[in-house]
């Protein structure tokens, strides 16, 4: 086995393993996300971890920070890892095949999506205020799907500038691209909030607070949005539009 390819299962390895001790993904989702790694690293070497990393880390300490407006604070599942990780991937894939080098900017912009809406989540849900809901122009409760603030608008940019600027000083991608990039991010965030107005199932109960997954007692179609849109899913749409975005907006 050549040496490169033996250090970077090694480095996927350790660090599988101390996502897995820290509990920020579960067994299943620590496979993904090495399997996404060890696409990364092989398709551009360490500085194509920076997105991946800078998204990683950055989440983490805002949804596990006092008063994060997140119920899912706790060990994350595969289905969100793909959310976030499946275009990177199969972007980072097409790369090892074809070695096109727009597709390096791509990999940079659904991370910067991603974390634009972690970012905007958090930041929106502790300093933000009642944010606007998309689908009804009206404001309501903090941490609804849907829903956007100012503050959490303003940490929607912060947060994709900050994963691109990064990549841009590992090397990952030109500083030429850094803004365009960085836009891609930021408006993929908000696409995140319109589709999770209006694509994803929103149920309310009794007290008509509105859920995002239906209450047991519960068995007819959302009265918001499409039944098998949920959360995960919205997720993928807001990484698949920050990379195309990104491609759009960067290809020569």
């Amino acid at each position: 086995m050549d040496t490169t390819i033996t250090i970077y299962l090694a480095a996927v390895i350790v660090g599988a393993i101390l996502i897995r001790g820290l509990r920020l993904l579960d067994t299943p989702a620590t496979i993904v996300a090495a399997i996404m790694a060890l696409s990364l690293l092989m398709a551009g070497g360490w500085s194509w971890l920076t997105p991946a990393l800078a998204f990683l880390i950055t989440s983490s300490i805002w949804t596990h920070w006092p008063g994060a407006s997140k119920s899912e604070d706790s060990t994350r599942d595969y289905k969100q890892v793909l959310a976030n990780g499946l275009v990177p991937m199969l972007a980072a894939a097409l790369f090892l095949i074809t070695g096109y080098p727009s597709l390096a900017p791509v990999i940079v912009g659904c991370f910067a999506a991603a974390a634009a809406d972690t970012w905007a989540t958090e930041w929106g849900g502790k300093f933000g205020g009642r944010p606007l809901d998309l689908h009804t122009f009206k404001f309501v409760n903090s941490g609804q799907s849907g829903a956007i603030s100012l503050i959490g608008t303003i940490a929607s940019a912060v947060g994709a500038t900050f994963v691109t600027t990064i990549s841009a000083f590992a090397g990952m991608i030109h500083w030429e691209v850094v803004v365009a990039v960085s836009l891609a991010g930021t408006v993929g965030s908000l696409i995140d909030s319109l589709a999770g107005a209006w694509l994803q199932g929103l149920w309310i109960d009794d007290s008509g607070q509105i859920l995002e997954t239906p209450p047991e007692d519960i068995k007819r179609p959302p009265p918001r949005g499409i039944q098998w849109v949920n959360n995960d899913i919205v997720n993928l749409i807001t990484t698949l539009a920050g990379g195309l975005l990104a491609f759009w907006w960067t290809a020569t």
